[in-house]
């Protein structure tokens, strides 16, 4: 998990979160077989709760303190 980044593009699958931790969004990767990275929103930034997207590529890594993203790679054995 990278803190401060956002992977902008990809999005299949958006879903609120309830949460501060990004390792549920990640999670919600780990177990979706079309998932390739995710990127987490912190609450407050675009809404109330957490934001998880999931994206079905990789897109470049860019600095924005609004978000935690990753690679489903990095998560799996």
């Amino acid at each position: 998990m990278n803190e401060n980044t956002d992977r902008y593009g990809y999005d299949y699958y958006r879903q609120l979160m309830n949460t501060w931790d990004a390792s549920e969004c990640a999670q919600l990767c780990i177990n979706d077989d079309r998932c390739v990275s995710y990127s987490f929103v912190l609450p407050g930034f675009q809404d109330a709760q957490g934001v998880c997207y999931l994206k079905e590529a990789a897109p470049a890594e860019y600095y924005n303190e609004c978000c935690i993203s990753g690679l489903k790679s990095d998560c799996v054995n």
